[in-house]
């Protein structure tokens, strides 16, 4: 990346029973290509493990099965926690070379389901959302409404899965058109 070029933002959310150091070829391929990426790990019990905050304990979890509305609760978590890393992007672009007008929000998995939902939330300051394997049981309410250009990408294998996924695009394409049309 040239010295005078500004750098993409990409705010990455990793999936259920992961954490940001399993996400650094791609955040390596994306800041090889212009992109200065926030991946954090989140710290709510979902992630494999997260160093602490004075970096010198490990710390592992346990994991149980999930109930749809505990994953309901943790995506809730996640997006507050992502909010609040946007709020932090907005104060370092005042300093360092980042081009708010091209943020992009990338999930896996959960983190698919947090960064849709997130870019509802912060309509004005995402430009872009990329979905990944999004977890389509967590579908969003009917008025829910993605405005900024949208990718879900999906290895749907069984047909329940392939029906869900057709339900969360009609539904989101939906919502979209009606926020156009308001």
């Amino acid at each position: 990346v040239e010295n005078t070029q500004n750098m993409v933002p990409v705010v990455l959310s990793h999936s259920l029973h992961s954490n940001r150091r399993l996400h650094l070829n791609t955040v390596s391929e994306l800041a090889a290509n212009g992109c200065i990426v926030y991946c954090i790990t989140h710290t709510d019990g979902s992630s494999l493990s997260y160093q602490n905050k004075d970096e010198k304990a490990l710390v592992v979890y346990e994991h149980s099965e999930l109930s749809k509305e505990k994953a309901k609760s943790m995506n809730t978590h996640w997006v507050r926690e992502l909010g609040e890393l946007i709020e932090t992007i907005k104060e370092e672009a005042k300093t360092f070379r980042i081009d708010l007008s091209k943020l992009t929000a990338l999930g896996i998995e959960l983190g698919g389901t947090t960064v849709v939902e997130l870019s509802n939330d912060y309509i004005d300051e995402i430009k872009y959302c990329i979905s990944i394997n999004p977890s389509l049981n967590l579908t969003p309410t009917p008025d829910f409404t993605v405005p900024q250009p949208f990718l879900t990408i999906s290895t749907a294998v069984t047909s329940e899965e392939e029906s869900m996924l057709d339900k969360f695009i009609d539904d989101s394409m939906r919502s979209t058109n009606s926020a156009k049309s308001r």
